[in-house]
Formats: structure tokens, sequence, C-alpha cells
């Protein structure tokens, strides 16, 4: 991906408009349990391409995982505090991602997970007037075949 800014037609006469594309700061990811590898990755690998330092706030069922994230981020020679990785207790989950929604320097929030958490999540978010981005609920589709047995089908994908 590359990161520009361009220059956008504009309606007005000798006049035009300019887009800049610049970092935001702190980007927070919430990252999940079930694919704790990919996951934690899509939601830190775009901010810190974009030039932003990232938080990741580890799952508390797959920590290792995703303190292993952050080792290999610093093994790349990212510097101090540009890819940073926060594990916790799951009785403290809720009051450490409400201060990390909080804080002043995070700019940005990227959650993936249930729909009952994200819209915590959401609604934090909102609170502190920061965008976030969330990815709510599984999607299962699949395919009945002509061939197939719709009464079972149903029972299997409800």
């Amino acid at each position: 991906t590359q990161i520009t800014g361009e220059v956008i037609p504009s309606n007005v006469p000798g006049c035009f408009a300019m887009a800049l594309r610049q970092p935001c700061g702190v980007v927070l990811g919430i990252a999940p349990w079930n694919a704790p590898v990919i996951l934690a990755t899509r939601a830190i690998a775009m901010p810190l391409a974009c030039g932003n330092t990232v938080v990741l706030k580890a799952s508390e069922l797959s920590p290792a995982v995703h303190r292993l994230i952050g080792q290999v981020l610093q093994d790349a020679g990212l510097g101090d505090g540009v890819g940073n990785v926060i594990s916790n207790a799951p009785a403290d989950a809720a009051a450490i991602v409400e201060r990390l929604i909080a804080n002043p320097a995070v700019r940005r929030v990227n959650f993936t997970g249930s729909t009952h958490v994200g819209r915590i999540v959401g609604e934090l978010s909102a609170r502190h007037l920061k965008p976030a981005l969330l990815e709510l609920g599984g999607k299962a589709p699949f395919l009945v075949l002509d061939d197939a047995d719709l009464d079972a089908a149903v029972g299997v994908g409800a």
C-alpha cells in the first residue's frame, strides 16, 4: 500500500482541493483468542504500515501468542514504543480496555470479537470520540446443493 496525498478535482473554477494522508498516532488493536496470529497481525499491520504506533491488547486466552507477535516486531527492529503488547488477567479485561480507549494518546480502535463486547467497545470509543473498526460475530455461509436434504441443511446451518 502506498500512503500518499492527492489533488482532488474541484467544481469551483480556479480552486483545487487536496487530501493529505498522515499517521494518526496510536492505534489500539484488541485481538481475539480464536485466530490469535492472523487477527492480531491484521489489527496492527496496516496501522504500522501507515506510520502509526500500535498497542495490541492481547486476548486473555492466548497471551503467549500475542507476546510472540510483540517479540517479532521488536526483533524486526521496530523502535521502542512502536509495537506494544499488553496482557492482563481475565477479571481485569473490561477495566484495561476502558482505560486504553480513554487514554488521550489512543486515536483509533480496532476490535475483532463478539457482538456483545463489540457493542461495549463501540460505546466506549464513541464516548471518547474515537473512530472504531469493529468486526463482530461470525459469518458461516455454506453451500446447499440441489440434491441435499433441505431440512437437514437448515438444522445444521441454524
